[in-house]
C-alpha cells in the first residue's frame, strides 16, 4: 500500500488556504446570485410588448436593417406620457456611429443623427 504524504504545510497555513478559498467562493456565489443582467428598462420594455402597447426589439431591428446597413450597438427603451420610443446606438459598415430614434408602437422612424449616414 503506497501513502503519500502531504507537503509540509502548517495547520495555520492550510487554515488561511481554506478560509481565502471560502471567501472566494462566497464571492463567486454573490456576484452571480440573482443576476440576469435585466434592468428595470428591460422588464418594462418586455411588459409592453407582452401587452401588445409596442413592437418585439427584433421586428424593430429587422426594419432599420433595411433602410441603415449595421448592427445595434445599445438600446434604450423610454416611457413617457402614453408614447414609447426606442432609442438606439447604430454602427454602419463604414465604422460611422449613428444615433436612431423610433417610435415603438409603430416602428416608423421619428429621428436619425449622426454623421456620414449611409
Amino acid at each position: 500500500m503506497n501513502i503519500q504524504r502531504m507537503p509540509n504545510v502548517s495547520v495555520r497555513t492550510m487554515g488561511y488556504r481554506l478560509i481565502l478559498m471560502l471567501v472566494l467562493l462566497m464571492a463567486g456565489l454573490n456576484l452571480s446570485y440573482g443576476h440576469t443582467g435585466h434592468t428595470k428598462e428591460h422588464h418594462q420594455a418586455r411588459a409592453a410588448v407582452e401587452a401588445g402597447l409596442i413592437l418585439p426589439l427584433k421586428e424593430v431591428l429587422l426594419r432599420i436593417a433595411t433602410q441603415y446597413p449595421g448592427e445595434m450597438v445599445s438600446v434604450k427603451y423610454k416611457q413617457d406620457d402614453g408614447r414609447y420610443d426606442y432609442k438606439l446606438k447604430w454602427l454602419q459598415p463604414s465604422g460611422a456611429l449613428i444615433q436612431i430614434r423610433v417610435d415603438a408602437k409603430t416602428g416608423d422612424l421619428m429621428e436619425v443623427k449622426g454623421r456620414n449616414i449611409e
